[in-house]
């Protein structure tokens, strides 16, 4: 990977609330996805995210920087990677019909991701 980037989650809360969260996706493979802690996402952020809800990811929004199509990373549910693969080129924010995603969190949860090669 060139450069390390930042991208958006937007989520929907059971209750109807709408939720967005900035992340950075390292410029490594192996590494963390670290989420915004109040003072924008970078390499010291937190490398979970909690919501006091149950919530839905619905969009993932990528920044295209220098960014390789072809880079995938991960998600992890309480520091488990689950089978959720996400492939950076079909999320950049410069791509208007990026796919609607259905993809729950329960309430508590501890959302994490890491890079795949």
């Amino acid at each position: 990977m060139s450069a390390a980037v930042d991208g958006t989650l937007i989520l929907v809360g059971a209750s109807g609330q709408t939720y967005s969260r900035g992340f950075y996706l390292p410029d490594a493979a192996g590494g963390l996805l670290r989420f915004d802690g109040g003072a924008g996402a970078g390499a010291a952020s937190p490398d979970f995210v909690t919501w006091e809800e149950n919530v839905a990811i619905r969009d993932i929004s990528i920044g295209t920087a220098t960014t390789p199509a072809a880079l995938q990373f991960r998600f992890t549910m309480n520091g488990v990677p689950t089978s959720q693969m996400m492939r950076v080129a079909t999320h950049l924010a410069t791509i208007a019909n990026r796919p609607v995603l259905n993809m729950p969190i329960s309430r508590g949860s501890r959302l994490g991701g890491l890079m795949v090669a």
